[in-house]
């Protein structure tokens, strides 16, 4: 058995589309809370860290908060604030929403570590060359600005810098960070640049070279994402969903939207199962070394 991130780049595309896909088609309470808490037990799987999940939290939070403040509708008040009715639909509307983008966060960090260069190459390099390309680079600079922001960071405190407690030099500090941290961008860019031409990027007819090849353990794979994305999607054709203004009601019929639930929820927690029967056969073929 190989980790997640070794099955073919086609597998991957099709399965990181179906989970952020249907997350953000479908408002149905069931497939959100799937995919945010999925995407958070693999992030913490992967990176075996749990001080992230602090920031994803308070960001809920914020989210979870600014609708029903901003926004009225719905028929329950639930009570006046500064003359505008606060209502349960609009308070229910913000929570969900709010899980579905910390899902679909979570999610897309994962496929930024998982989706390297080369497999956004391989995937779409015959298609659109130039798309890709731009594609791939776009990938690389996340993490690699993020590396680059610490150094900085780091740099600036070491020299003595960030001593200050008060806002405004907190403040002063973060934006000579972002100061260099573009200075640096913009130069590194150019460099790339000038580094392509001078390799003739461009120049002559595209070749391509990979050692992907498509297993029968990725084939099955690829079987039940379909199966299971066929499952919901004949479930949200039979009407799986909710409705939240002007008052709450889920909609289709009972069966489907278990069986829509049901399929998603182990859509989204498989990745998690197949990394832990991954490490269990890797200790018991250590064990009997």
């Amino acid at each position: 058995m190989r980790n997640l991130e070794e099955w073919h780049p086609a597998v991957l595309f099709v399965y990181f589309a179906a989970v952020m896909g249907i997350a953000m088609l479908n408002m149905y309470p069931p497939l959100m809370i799937s995919c945010m808490i999925g995407g958070g037990i693999y992030f913490t799987v992967r990176s075996g860290k749990i001080k992230p999940h602090g920031k994803y939290f308070l960001l809920w939070v914020i989210l979870a908060v600014i609708n029903p403040l901003t926004v009225h509708h719905g028929k329950t008040v639930l009570f006046i604030l500064n003359d505008n009715p606060v209502t349960l639909e609009a308070v229910i509307y913000g929570i969900i929403s709010a899980v579905r983008i910390i899902g679909v966060l979570y999610w897309l960090k994962i496929l930024s570590d998982v989706m390297t260069s080369e497999k956004v190459i391989y995937l779409f390099g015959k298609i659109s060359p130039k798309v890709a390309l731009f594609v791939s680079m776009t990938l690389r600079f996340v993490p690699l600005f993020q590396r680059q922001w610490k150094k900085i960071y780091d740099t600036q405190k070491a020299m003595g810098y960030f001593q200050s407690d008060n806002a405004i030099d907190f403040f002063r500090e973060r934006m000579r960070i972002l100061d260099i941290l573009i200075t640096w961008g913009l130069e590194n860019g150019m460099i790339t640049a000038d580094s392509m031409e001078a390799r003739g990027a461009g120049t002559g007819k595209r070749t391509n070279f990979s050692l992907y090849q498509m297993h029968t353990e990725d084939k099955m794979i690829l079987l039940m994402i379909i199966f299971l994305t066929g499952i919901i999607f004949i479930a949200q054709w039979k009407g799986m969903g909710m409705n939240v203004y002007p008052e709450i009601i889920i909609q289709g019929e009972t069966f489907w939207n278990k069986a829509g639930g049901i399929a998603y929820a182990i859509l989204a927690i498989f990745p998690v199962i197949w990394e832990f029967e991954v490490k269990l056969k890797w200790k018991y073929l250590q064990s009997k070394i």
